[in-house]
């Protein structure tokens, strides 16, 4: 069991009660950190109570756009001014589906996509990530400690398939960032990685996809929870020398040849 004590956990994009976001928060939660989630609605503090109920002690739950620059300036200026520090990001916050769709059809393929569209996906998932990243670094560096977990995704950067263009981009993106950050970060003890989940059962999986997360090795998708279980020891002081890593968790579906 990997201790958290003492520790102040941000994890973004934890809205969704069957999401990743969540199960990364419980598990930090469960393991003793404080832990601070963000969402841009008030269902977060729904999210706060069902975290209570399951045992963690020190949840707060926060609502902001991490788009607005501004907004994320002022959201981690308040997390240290309340906790003191970060030592923990779980970047988790972005989607294929968050972009309005009103903007054009955010699953069409590259030659149909509009620019308005490509532009959304980006933002909503590479920029925002950097824009969380770029700010919670400065407080990490300066206490010479810290644990970055990006949640990428196998799509983009291992496989793809129709209409993912713009998400498997920038979720390739996300790897090399991380990557970078440990190039340039590791001398003052932080610490980034990447987790790369294939289908998970978040409860916005749709029936085909569902069905897809069965056919691997293991003959069923993943669980929120299993991906948290991952970030928790990728988060840990006891992950002294893991470092710059893409790392799958999908029951083993990406390496087969025939599915």
């Amino acid at each position: 069991m990997f201790e958290f004590d003492g520790q102040v956990c941000l994890v973004t994009g934890a809205g969704n009660p069957n999401g990743i976001g969540f199960g990364c928060a419980k598990q930090l939660g469960l393991s003793g950190g404080t832990v601070i989630i963000t969402a841009t609605t008030e269902r977060i503090y729904e999210r706060v109570e069902e975290l209570k109920a399951m045992g963690v002690r020190k949840v707060y739950g926060c609502i902001a756009n991490l788009c607005d620059r501004k907004a994320v300036k002022t959201l981690i200026t308040e997390i240290t001014e309340q906790h003191g520090t970060i030592d923990v990001l779980v970047n988790n916050a972005g989607n294929a589906s968050v972009a309005d769709r009103e903007k054009g059809d955010i699953h069409a393929n590259l030659c149909d996509m509009d620019d308005k569209t490509w532009d959304a996906i980006i933002e909503r998932n590479l920029t925002l990530t950097y824009n969380v990243t770029a700010e919670v670094l400065k407080v990490m560096r300066k206490n010479r400690y810290g644990r970055i977990v990006f949640i990428s995704s196998v799509t983009g950067p291992l496989v793809t398939h129709m209409g993912v263009a713009a998400y498997g981009a920038a979720k390739a993106g996300i790897t090399a960032l991380s990557k970078s950050i440990t190039y340039e970060e590791g001398k003052n003890h932080i610490i980034s990685n990447c987790i790369l989940p294939g289908w998970i059962a978040t409860g916005v999986l749709t029936p085909d996809r569902l069905a897809a997360g069965s056919r691997n090795p293991l003959g069923r998708p993943g669980m929120p929870e299993e991906v948290g279980n991952l970030a928790v020891y990728l988060a840990s002081r006891e992950n002294s020398y893991v470092a710059g890593q893409d790392i799958v968790i999908d029951g083993g579906n990406w390496i087969q040849e025939m599915k």
